[in-house]
């Protein structure tokens, strides 16, 4: 029953994300803009991101990729982080509206971010995203999505400090 509940909040998230895309696209706003850093070592965490959360359904459909059971105790904790990561990112995409972009706009930010979710956390769409890799980690042992989620994590802490620069100015 846990696979189900970890593959709808994954769905949850894709539908959330899809929807807020779409949304923003809509509006003529072009969602990629300038990365922080390099943009193949940018574009490599966001694959890298994809990957790691990509294995919830797959470890929910075909348990024996997995290298080692999870005990349940643990595949709770997951789920948690899981619904915990999707309720995060999900706010933190509303509330950015037209601001929803991978990278810096080239115009700048339409306002600062600061009530709601901003208030509790300067960066909730990376919060929420990583809730959701550590909620992978747990959930499907196997060593490429402990290698991609690592990276993913690590990359995007580096893309965090460089936007962090970015907000003080």
């Amino acid at each position: 029953m846990i696979d189900f509940y970890m593959i709808a909040g994954l769905g949850i998230f894709i539908v959330a994300l899809a929807f807020f895309s779409v949304t923003v696209s809509g509006r003529g706003i072009d969602m990629i803009a300038n990365p922080t850093i390099n943009r193949y070592v940018f574009y490599s965490a966001k694959l890298s991101a994809l990957i790691t959360c990509a294995f919830i359904p797959v470890a929910g459909l075909y348990p024996q990729i997995r290298w080692w059971q999870t005990p349940a105790y643990l595949n709770g904790v997951a789920l948690l982080l899981c619904v915990a990561g999707v309720g995060v990112a999900t706010m933190a995409m509303k509330q950015l509206g037209d601001d929803l972009v991978a990278g810096l706009p080239d115009n700048g930010i339409h306002q600062l971010q600061t009530e709601g979710v901003y208030r509790i956390s300067r960066n909730p769409l990376y919060l929420g995203v990583f809730l959701l890799m550590i909620a992978s980690l747990i959930y499907a042992q196997h060593p490429l999505n402990i290698l991609s989620g690592l990276t993913a994590i690590g990359i995007h802490h580096m893309i965090v400090l460089r936007e962090e620069k970015y907000l003080i100015r």
